[in-house]
C-alpha cells in the first residue's frame, strides 16, 4: 500500500491555508496547516512531514519575510528529510536566491491556482532534492575512497581551513601520516566552493630547494626575461597568486631561503630577480612539517619572524601506532578503494596482527603493506581475499628503530637473572639459521608462559622454511609441495624472513 504524502502548509492569511489544503486533500494528500513559523516548527518537531510548503512573508510585522526564511533555515536543519518548497505574492530574484540558499528546493509566485500546480512544484522539488542526496551521497563516496583515512573530525577540519583562506594552516606529524594528503583536500575543497573552477596550488619542498643551492631565490621569485620564448619565470609566488601555497617541512629550508618567505606572507608583495618592479600574490599558506615549529625556532631551526606569520590554524597528526584502533576503517578503506572484496570475519584478525608493528612509515606504509597482501593472494585465489595475517610481510621499517633482530621475541623469554635466558638463546640461534630443532625448545617455553602470539609464530615458522628447504636441498618447488603452500606465498615468506 502506498503512504500518503504528509503536507505541512504554513500560510497566515486562513482563505489561502484552506485553499491549499483542500487541493491536498483533492491529491490524496494528507495535509495540516499552521499560520507562523513557530507553529510550524513546533508540529515538525512532533511528526514527520515529507513536504513544507511555505510563504515567504508570515505576519503583519516589519520582520514578516524574515520569518519565513527562518522557518526554511530550521526546517533544513533539524528536518533534512523534508522536501521544502517557497512561494511569495511578490517574488524577485534576491528572494528566491535567499529561499533555495536556505534550504528550498523549489519557488513558486502565489496564490497557486489549482491542485495540477501544486503537483508539478511539489514533484520539481522532489526531484531537486533527491539529486541533491544522490550527489552529495556520490561525493561522500568519493572522498572515501580517495582519502579513506580521513575521519569526519578531519573532514570537518579540512572545510573549515578551505573557507577560513586568509588564516595560515600548519600541520605537524611524522612522514606518512597524510600531511599531503590534507593539503590536497583542501585544495579541492576549495576548488568546490570556487564552483569547480581549480584554484592554484603551488608547493615548496626544503629538498628541492636545499640541492639548488643559489638558484632557491630563481625558483620562488621568478626571473624576468628567463621563461618560454624571453618572458619572465613566473616563480612559485605567482603560481600560487589567488590559491595555496604549500610550504614541505620549512624547518629544513636553509635561513637564507626562509627570508625569502618573509614578505610574501607578510604584505602580499614581492619582486622578480632582475627587476626593480614589485608584484603582489595573495595566497593562502599551508606549512607541513614533521618537526614543531617552535622547537625548530629554539634549535635555531626556523627564523622567529617566519614562525610569528604562520601563526593559525593548527592539526597534529598522531603516528599511527597512536591510533591502532583505526587500523580497521583504515584497511577496509583501503581494500575499497582497490576495488578488492575480502571477509568481513577476517578483518579484526588481520589487523590485530598490524597492531603488533611499529610503522615508522604510518600510513603510507601501512597501505603499501595492504597492497602487496593483496597482490599475493590475489594470485593464490580468485575472488574475495582472505586477509591472511600469516602474509603480512615484515621489513625493518615495521619495527620501533631501536629494537634489535630479536625484538620479535617478547622480554618474557628474552630477560633472566643471567642477562641472557636459554629461549633467549634459541631464539637468537633461530634468527640466525642455526639448528631449527631448537624451536621445539621456543615452543615449549611458549607452552609455559603469555607470549604475543604471532612474535613467537614468527620464529617457528622461520625454523620450520630453514629446515625444509634444506632438506629438500633448495629446491623449492619440492618445498612447497611438502609444506603445501603456493609458490608465491613461499617467495613472500623467504624475503619477509630475509631466507
Amino acid at each position: 500500500m502506498t503512504r500518503l504524502r504528509r503536507v505541512l502548509i504554513c500560510e497566515d492569511r486562513s482563505f489561502e491555508a484552506n485553499r491549499y489544503l483542500e487541493y491536498a486533500a483533492h491529491l490524496g494528500w494528507s495535509a495540516v496547516a499552521a499560520s507562523n513559523a513557530d507553529d510550524a516548527l513546533a508540529l515538525l518537531h512532533s511528526r514527520e512531514f515529507d513536504t513544507l510548503l511555505t510563504d515567504i512573508s508570515l505576519g503583519r510585522a516589519d520582520d514578516a519575510m524574515e520569518q519565513g526564511f527562518r522557518l526554511i533555515a530550521e526546517t533544513s536543519r533539524t528536518s533534512p528529510g523534508t522536501v521544502i518548497v517557497a512561494m511569495s505574492a511578490h517574488p524577485d530574484n534576491a528572494v528566491a536566491s535567499r529561499a533555495l540558499s536556505l534550504g528550498a528546493m523549489h519557488f513558486m509566485r502565489k496564490p497557486i491556482l489549482g491542485a495540477e500546480e501544486l503537483l508539478i512544484a511539489f514533484r520539481l522539488a522532489s526531484d531537486r532534492a533527491l539529486l541533491q542526496r544522490e550527489e552529495s551521497a556520490r561525493e561522500r563516496a568519493l572522498a572515501a575512497a580517495e582519502w579513506p583515512h580521513l575521519t569526519d573530525e578531519l573532514r570537518t577540519w579540512v572545510d573549515r581551513v578551505a573557507r577560513h583562506t586568509a588564516i595560515p594552516t600548519i600541520v605537524i606529524g611524522e612522514t606518512g601520516t597524510g600531511k599531503e594528503t590534507l593539503a590536497r583536500c583542501v585544495h579541492r575543497v576549495r576548488t568546490k566552493l570556487n564552483g569547480g573552477v581549480p584554484v592554484p596550488y603551488a608547493t615548496v619542498r626544503a629538498s628541492s630547494l636545499r640541492a639548488q643551492g643559489d638558484r632557491a631565490a630563481l625558483t620562488l621569485l621568478g626571473e624576468v626575461g628567463k621563461g618560454n620564448e624571453g618572458g619572465p619565470e613566473r616563480g612559485v609566488f605567482a603560481d600560487a597568486d589567488g590559491g595555496l601555497l604549500v610550504i614541505d617541512e620549512v624547518g629544513r629550508l636553509d635561513l637564507r631561503t626562509q627570508e625569502l618567505l618573509l614578505r610574501p606572507l607578510a604584505e602580499g608583495r614581492y619582486t622578480r630577480l632582475g627587476c626593480s618592479d614589485e608584484l603582489s600574490t595573495e595566497f593562502q599558506t599551508l606549512c607541513l612539517s614533521s618537526i614543531d615549529l617552535d622547537t625548530l625556532v629554539a634549535q635555531g631551526q626556523l627564523l622567529p619572524e617566519l614562525r610569528s606569520l604562520l601563526w593559525g590554524h593548527e592539526l597534529r597528526l598522531l603516528p599511527l601506532r597512536e591510533r591502532v584502533g583505526e587500523l580497521e576503517p583504515l584497511v577496509a578503506g583501503r581494500l575499497r578503494e582497490l576495488g578488492v572484496a575480502f571477509l568481513h570475519k577476517s578483518l579484526a584478525p588481520f589487523c590485530a596482527r598490524l597492531a603488533e608493528l611499529h610503522w615508522q612509515g604510518n600510513i603510507r606504509q601501512l597501505f603499501r603493506v595492504v597492497d602487496l597482501v593483496v597482490a599475493v593472494e590475489a594470485e593464490e585465489a580468485s575472488g574475495t581475499v582472505q586477509l591472511d595475517p600469516q602474509n603480512v610481510p615484515f621489513f625493518p621499517t615495521l619495527r620501533a628503530p631501536e629494537t634489535d633482530a630479536v625484538a620479535a621475541i617478547p622480554s618474557a623469554i628474552k630477560n633472566s637473572s643471567s642477562g641472557r635466558s636459554a629461549s633467549q638463546a634459541v631464539a637468537e640461534k633461530l634468527s640466525a639459521g642455526a639448528d631449527p630443532r631448537a624451536s621445539c625448545d621456543l615452543l615449549t617455553r611458549a607452552l609455559e608462559a603469555d607470549l604475543p602470539l604471532y612474535a613467537t609464530l614468527e620464529e617457528l615458522e622461520k625454523a620450520l622454511l630453514r629446515a625444509a628447504i634444506t632438506r629438500h636441498g633448495g629446491n623449492m618447488a619440492q618445498v612447497c609441495r611438502a609444506l603445501v603452500v603456493p609458490r608465491s606465498t613461499l617467495d613472500l615468506k623467504r624475503k619477509r624472513f630475509d631466507i
